[in-house]
């Protein structure tokens, strides 16, 4: 037995605006709702590489041996053997540790960050990366730990929810 419930909209004023609604919304129509979300969603990834994590420096840091293994740190390292004197080790070492702390996770290249894509339909939007190394770094495996990029946290889902509302108003007129 089927059951449901029948409304008769008898207004027409209501009526234009609800047929409005179904054109703007209807199969085919809501492609501009989700390309926004998708554009929404990759500036909040490009914006995770630069905060180091939602919320903010939420990543664990890098590995002493990663840190060595970056190109300017490298240059770094062989500096500081070649000093001959105390104190020559230790200006180099001062400049090794700026060098380092300015390297942050996720960013050695920028191609992970640079491969952020969002794709979207009538129906989805879908963000991702087509580096196939991205997703050791986003659910962490063996000695690299997680860093998750690609997440809604709670300011995505307000944005996500305004840019909705917004596109149902706009319907809706």
């Amino acid at each position: 037995m089927d059951t449901g419930l029948i409304v008769t909209v008898q207004d027409a004023e209501v009526q234009k605006r609800i047929a409005a609604v179904v054109r703007n919304l209807g199969p085919g129509k809501s492609g501009g709702l989700f390309r926004a979300i998708g554009h929404v969603m990759r500036e909040s990834t490009i914006r995770k590489f630069e905060d180091e994590g939602s919320p903010p420096g939420s990543w664990p840091g890098l590995a002493e041996s990663t840190i060595r293994q970056r190109r300017d740190v490298a240059k770094g390292w062989n500096t500081l053997k070649s000093r001959k004197t105390k104190r020559g080790r230790a200006r180099a070492d001062e400049k090794l540790g700026a060098i380092v702390g300015a390297v942050k996770p996720l960013q050695d290249t920028g191609s992970l960050k640079r491969s952020i894509h969002a794709l979207s339909d009538d129906e989805h939007a879908n963000i991702g990366t087509n580096q196939l190394y991205g997703i050791f770094h986003q659910e962490g495996t063996g000695d690299i730990p997680e860093r998750p990029f690609l997440l809604i946290d709670a300011q995505d889902a307000a944005r996500i929810e305004r840019l909705a509302l917004n596109y149902l108003a706009e319907a809706l007129q």
